[in-house]
C-alpha cells in the first residue's frame, strides 16, 4: 500500500507518468481550505470508490456532502495536477482515476486542480491536500474550521490509510525488542514552528559524523537545512517502493 499527501502526491504522478517532472505545474493553494468537487460517484454501489470502502452507503453519502459544502481541506501547495493533464498523458488516465478536484477561490481563471485520486489496479492512493493536519493545526492565521465534524471527517482517510497498512503488510517485527529499537519515540521530537514557519514538530534524522549535535542555549534544537535534507532524502529512498509498484502496471 502507497499513498502520497501533497509533494507525495505529485511524486505519485510524476512516476506514473514515466518520471517526467514537468507532470507537476504551477497550482497555487497556499493555507486555504477548500471544498470538493467530486468526479466520480462514491455512492455507486455497482463502482465504489476503494477509499471510502469502509464507509456503509449513507455513511459515503454524508461524508460527500460534507466535503462539496464546507471548505474543509487543508492545502499548503503551490505546484498541482490539472485534469485536463490526464488527457495530455495517457499513463496518468491509465493508472489513477480521479475522485475529486478543488478549486483556488483567489485563482482569476477559477481553475480546478486535482485533489484526490487512486489507482485503479493497486493500493495506492494520493491526496493534494493534508487530511493528516486538521488535529494539530492551532494558528490564528489558517482559515481551516477545526469544528468537530471536520476533524471527524479528516480522520477517515488517516484511518483508512493505516487500515490499508495493516490488511496489506505482511511484515512484523520478531519481537517485543526489536520492535523497541525501530520505535519512532527514539528520536527526540523537534518544535519547530519557531524556526520554521508552518512547522509543528517533526523528527529530523541524520548522521552525528556529518552534523554535530544540537547544543544548549539559543541556538538549541534548532533545526538545521542540512536536518531537513537529510530527512527528504530518506523519504525520497522510500518513493522507490512505490517506483517498483508502478512498474508492475
Amino acid at each position: 500500500m502507497s499513498r502520497g499527501t501533497c509533494l507525495g502526491f505529485q511524486m505519485l504522478h510524476i512516476l506514473a507518468n514515466n518520471g517526467r517532472p514537468d507532470t507537476i505545474v504551477p497550482a497555487e493553494s497556499y493555507n486555504q481550505s477548500l471544498s470538493l468537487q467530486w468526479t466520480y460517484d462514491i455512492n455507486d454501489d455497482s463502482k465504489t470508490a476503494k477509499l471510502f470502502s469502509l464507509l456503509p452507503r449513507d455513511e459515503r453519502l454524508r461524508v460527500q456532502e460534507y466535503f462539496q459544502n464546507v471548505n474543509s481541506t487543508d492545502n499548503w501547495h503551490h505546484f498541482g495536477v490539472y485534469p485536463e493533464e490526464y488527457e495530455q498523458y495517457p499513463s496518468l488516465k491509465s493508472f489513477f482515476r480521479i475522485l475529486a478536484t478543488s478549486t483556488n477561490y483567489n485563482d482569476r481563471k477559477n481553475k480546478p486542480f486535482v485533489a484526490l485520486v487512486e489507482a485503479h489496479k493497486y493500493p495506492i492512493y494520493g491526496a493534494q491536500f493534508h487530511p493528516e493536519r486538521l488535529p494539530y493545526e492551532w494558528y490564528e492565521s489558517s482559515d481551516l474550521p477545526k469544528t468537530f465534524e471536520n476533524i471527524r471527517a479528516q480522520q477517515y482517510f488517516v484511518s483508512f490509510f493505516v487500515d490499508q497498512a495493516r490488511r496489506l503488510n505482511s511484515h512484523a517485527f520478531q519481537s517485543d525488542a526489536e520492535l523497541n529499537m525501530f520505535n519512532i519515540h527514539n528520536y527526540p521530537v523537534t518544535f519547530a514552528a519557531r524556526y520554521v514557519p508552518e512547522e509543528d514538530q517533526g523528527y529530523y534524522f541524520f548522521y552525528d559524523h556529518d552534523f554535530p549535535p544540537f547544543t544548549s542555549g539559543k541556538e538549541a534544537h534548532k533545526p538545521k537545512v542540512g536536518h531537513r535534507l537529510m530527512a527528504i532524502s530518506q523519504a525520497i529512498a522510500k518513493l522507490n517502493v512505490t517506483a517498483e509498484i508502478l512498474q508492475m502496471q
